[in-house]
């Protein structure tokens, strides 16, 4: 063989090589794209790199298996580790690693704009950006002033001051929204806060916080022996929450109570427990005179001012007198008003007294 037909034959061996190794990354570059636009579209956040080059080098190497295994079958004489195929190999896994690092961005930059390749014109104004996180982590501190949401019941002064200027940490890729929502699970969580006010911004700083408890019902603003309920009723139009009404029914006074709540025909009442239940009828609501009010302001100031406090080992055996604060029942086997200052507290009753912090 002359030295011209050697020469042609290696550079044909040269570009059948060169082949090869272009179609494997390209095999590469495929199935990585595919993979990361499908991480995208699933999780919404950009396939790690390695993980991307880990794809598209293990169908380069299910490839490779399967050829040299065919290979094996049909001609028992071929070396897979010999030196030329060797470093072939290692040149096809070096150019398929740089083709799935190529197909992995490419991928996930056509499911990131997959509303465009489908022919939409706009981006709906509900998408939340991405908060810009700076590490492997997203840290969020809180304003140093917290107010209180209006419309809510206001936080302790204490748990405001522990939540002023408090940094929190949360894992990066969220959403303005998902981190708002994250937000207020964890001081939820963490402080019993119902409500949460804030700005945040793309960078991941909280602007303004305001924080609240939500109402938690009429149990515990119901007086002792009282129960609320809700009723077909007609109110008058200048009936507010607090005025003290009668239920009456076919001509016959049914009972005494205070309005809570009207809402059209229907209203809600807090009534004595031995006037109820009361039957399916729908009822007449008079609102008695103005000379009650003091009555009904007292009585509200009481059952906003009134704590609880169960007797423990402490307390057990103490007369009322001895008690720190003004005792207005006690509640055991029976519920006791104003109980005699000599009367002694057993152990797992129930005290209620009057907050010290109340102004009259």
């Amino acid at each position: 063989m002359s030295a011209l037909s050697a020469l042609q034959v290696e550079i044909a061996a040269a570009l059948s090589v060169a082949v090869r190794t272009l179609a494997l990354a390209a095999l590469a570059g495929a199935v990585t794209a595919t993979a990361a636009a499908g991480y995208r579209l699933y999780a919404r956040e950009t396939m790690p790199a390695r993980l991307g080059i880990l794809v598209g080098l293990s169908a380069v190497a299910i490839w490779l298996n399967t050829v040299v295994a065919l290979t094996q079958y049909v001609d028992a004489g071929t070396d897979p580790l010999a030196p030329v195929r060797a470093v072939r190999n290692v040149l096809v896994f070096a150019a398929s690693a740089g083709a799935a690092e190529l197909g992995r961005r490419a991928g996930d930059r056509l499911a990131a704009n997959s509303s465009v390749l489908a022919g939409a014109r706009s981006v709906e104004g509900e998408v939340s950006p991405l908060v810009k996180a700076v590490g492997r982590v997203l840290t969020v501190t809180l304003p140093t002033t917290v107010e209180d949401a209006p419309g809510y019941e206001p936080v302790s002064k204490d748990t405001k001051e522990t939540l002023a200027g408090a940094t929190f940490v949360f894992p990066r890729g969220l959403t303005v929204a998902e981190l708002r929502e994250r937000l207020e699970s964890r001081l939820g969580d963490d402080y019993g806060i119902g409500h949460v006010d804030c700005e945040i911004s793309t960078d991941g700083t909280v602007s303004s916080l305001a924080v609240g408890l939500r109402a938690s019902g009429l149990g515990p603003r119901l007086a002792p022996g009282t129960v609320a309920l809700a009723i077909r009723a007609d109110p008058a139009p200048d009936a507010s929450p607090g005025d003290a009404i009668e239920l009456w029914c076919e001509g016959h006074r049914i009972a005494t109570g205070e309005l809570r709540d009207a809402t059209e025909t229907v209203a809600t009442v807090a009534l004595d427990s031995d006037d109820t239940p009361l039957a399916p009828e729908e009822y007449r609501l008079v609102t008695l005179a103005e000379g009650n009010g003091a009555e009904r302001a007292a009585r509200a100031l009481f059952r906003s001012a009134v704590t609880k406090r169960r007797v423990d080992a402490e307390l057990a055996g103490r007369r009322v007198a001895e008690f720190d604060r003004v005792v207005l029942g006690i509640k055991g086997a029976d519920f006791e008003v104003l109980p005699d200052p000599r009367r002694r507290l057993e152990n797992e009753e129930v005290v209620y007294v009057l907050d010290q912090a109340v102004r009259v």
